[in-house]
């Protein structure tokens, strides 16, 4: 139960920068969205492998 309650918000977190990547939201504006202190923070929140694979934006 506590490991559910722990995973669902990353998953939804990772579900949601997909969806931001796939509108062309920059890496930049996502790390600014989440007050993140870089573009590199916010491609650090999705799996290895994944981050190339949201949207074609680098920035």
């Amino acid at each position: 139960m506590i490991r559910t309650l722990h995973d669902k918000p990353q998953g939804d977190e990772r579900m949601l920068l997909s969806l931001a990547r796939s509108k062309t939201i920059t890496w930049a504006r996502i790390a600014t969205a989440l007050e993140l202190s870089g573009r590199q923070s916010a491609e650090r929140r999705v799996p290895p492998g994944t981050a190339r694979s949201l949207g074609p934006p680098q920035g």
